[in-house]
């Protein structure tokens, strides 16, 4: 007879440490979306690149979602209006555009990305709105919104790690949100499937399962927000750090020259994972992989390396090219060869190709094979 009541008192304990616990990590992720727009902001007055995500959107979406669970917790709301938020679906093409930024390969259409969200939010809204609550609708509702979530996230994130196998992604802190993002995806679709096998009511058995989801959300959330921290650091460095005299063409951005013999050594690092071979590299993308000013790294390749963006980035093409001419036993095409040491005009390839041996590749290839330094 008392074991019954045991089991209720039980229950409500674990569902109160599960509210507690909930409004704490919705209350971190609320904090750290001001946190982190205040620091876009600073960083972007500063005239520092901000941080790898470089979108305000992302933090507004975490505020506003955030804020709204936050106040519907409060008010004891429906599980169904706490829990059937598309909230995934907005955060998806954040994450694409953060994988476009970093390739350079914006398109004008980005609503066309949100179509999915929008279009389960409306769905959302007219579910809550018919106070009949018809259970089947909910329960299609929510199969079509994890189904739709789990492709959706499924072709994005695993696009983030086709660029980064493909050598497109250089940037460390971005590949770690891809193979997060992807781990995340694991843990969503093993939910879902499990829900479907084992017959499980989406709106009321899924407390483990969005506690999970939050507490992936926050881990994203506190490593973008450690990323902006140094970031500010480091653009409020520049303010304070000595400058010394440099021509006057540089008057507004003075360096001084430990800063930029510091600038060459995650140039150079860079330039090691031979981020030279990506076709159409230009100092704008440099600036961003490395979350330095364009106008700093000019100094760094004018007073550092005594040259300038593009000799330096095709000499190293060039030896890329002659180290392949020289292990092909195939005997690749020049041409080929050319496009996969990063050029895309065969005549600037020759050119600087003649500029570097004094010989045209062909008359390299010829030539017994050696080291090249």
């Amino acid at each position: 007879m008392l074991e019954q009541p045991r089991r209720c008192i039980n229950a409500l304990k674990i569902l109160n440490m599960y509210n507690i616990v909930f409004e704490m990590i919705l209350f971190l992720l609320f904090i750290s979306g001001f946190l982190n727009i205040f620091l876009e902001s600073v960083i972007s007055k500063l005239n520092y690149t901000p941080s790898i995500w470089n979108s305000f959107g992302f933090f507004i979406i975490v505020i506003v979602y955030s804020g709204l669970m936050i106040l519907m917790l409060r008010l004891n709301m429906d599980t169904f209006i706490l829990r059937g938020m598309p909230v995934t679906l907005w955060f998806c093409p954040i994450f694409l555009f953060a994988i476009r930024d970093d390739l350079k390969r914006f398109y004008k259409i980005k609503f066309l990305y949100f179509i999915p969200a929008i279009f389960f939010m409306k769905l959302y809204i007219l579910i809550n709105l018919n106070l009949s609550h018809n259970e089947i609708i909910k329960t299609a509702y929510f199969i079509m919104l994890h189904i739709t979530t789990v492709v959706v996230m499924g072709c994005i994130f695993f696009f983030g790690f086709v660029c980064i196998l493909k050598g497109l992604i250089v940037d460390s802190q971005l590949k770690y949100l891809v193979f997060f993002s992807i781990l995340y995806w694991v843990v969503y679709t093993s939910f879902f499937v499990s829900f479907l096998i084992l017959e499980l009511n989406f709106e009321t058995d899924s407390t483990l399962w969005n506690l999970i989801s939050y507490l992936f959300l926050l881990i994203i959330v506190i490593f973008l927000t450690i990323e902006n921290i140094v970031q500010f650091k480091k653009s409020t460095n520049y303010i304070k750090n000595e400058e010394v005299s440099i021509p006057v063409k540089y008057t507004k951005s003075k360096k001084n020259m430990d800063d930029l013999h510091s600038y060459k050594y995650h140039v150079d690092k860079l330039l090691q994972q031979e981020v030279y071979l990506i076709h159409d590299l230009n100092l704008d993308d440099l600036s961003h992989q490395l979350k330095i000013p364009k106008h700093y790294l000019t100094q760094v390749f004018s007073f550092v390396y005594q040259s300038n963006f593009k000799q330096i980035i095709n000499k190293h093409r060039i030896l890329y090219a002659a180290k392949l001419i020289n292990e092909d036993c195939n005997k690749e095409r020049i041409d080929d060869i050319a496009y996969s040491s990063g050029f895309s005009s065969k005549t600037s390839f020759y050119r600087a190709f003649k500029n570097e041996f004094n010989c045209t590749p062909l008359e390299f290839r010829k030539k017994s094979p050696g080291k090249i330094h």
